[in-house]
């Protein structure tokens, strides 16, 4: 017996006409409610309703509400890992490349605050085999970043006295937060914004001499 295809959903776009309803945008106006409202208190029903759609035209994509917060921090790390090469290869020195990559992790945030939201909570609403796998990518993502700290360090570009792995951490830490206070207006711009925060929280680790901190490395 001949299959039935599955034909893709559309949403209304005024009057009669109709147009195709698109995995990205579903993905951008979960996290905007997610943001706005809390993951828990967002209903696909209630992003289907911003185009005009029933939940089941969702379903076509993601059968989960779960499922949205998967491919959100997927869609992140990918973002992340993508700029930290792209970073490492447009960069002269090892302590620039740091910089470079803290800079592509705070352009993301600085970007889209509801995406990075979403990056950093919820984790315990994501499926178990999904969540493994996000930890594991945002692990390897981490060590690619502490790897080019150390490397600065080595070259004598940054300071020798302070843990890599905690140096980095901590910088990450206070990138993450910015989703919570970031207010970009109209008229800022966002790459200046981007540089200005990298070049401060990365160089400060810059021209010191090494020193003994009890910390093992």
């Amino acid at each position: 017996m001949a299959k039935t295809a599955r034909r893709t959903p559309t949403r209304s776009s005024g009057g009669s006409q109709t147009q195709p309803l698109q995995r990205d945008q579903i993905l951008e106006e979960a996290a905007r409610l997610f943001q706005e409202r809390g993951y828990e208190r967002t209903r696909m029903q209630d992003i289907a309703s911003t185009f005009g759609v029933t939940h089941a035209a969702l379903y076509y994509y993601f059968p989960r509400k779960s499922d949205i917060l998967a491919e959100l921090n997927l869609s992140a790390l990918d973002t992340l890992v993508a700029g930290a090469k792209a970073a490492e290869e447009a960069s002269s020195s090892a302590s620039e490349k740091f910089q470079r990559q803290l800079e592509a992790h705070i352009r993301l945030v600085v970007g889209n605050v509801p995406l990075a939201a979403c990056f950093f909570l919820y984790d315990k609403a994501i499926e178990p085999a999904d969540l493994k796998k996000i930890r594991v990518l945002r692990r390897r993502y981490t060590e690619m970043l502490t790897a080019s700290f150390a490397a600065a360090q080595s070259a004598g570009e940054f300071d020798n006295g302070v843990d890599a792995i905690t140096a980095v951490n901590t910088l990450l830490g206070a990138a993450n937060w910015m989703y919570r206070w970031l207010v970009v207006d109209d008229g800022d711009d966002p790459d200046a914004l981007t540089t200005q925060i990298g070049r401060m929280l990365a160089r400060g680790f810059v021209g010191r001499p090494a020193r003994n901190t009890g910390v093992r490395r």
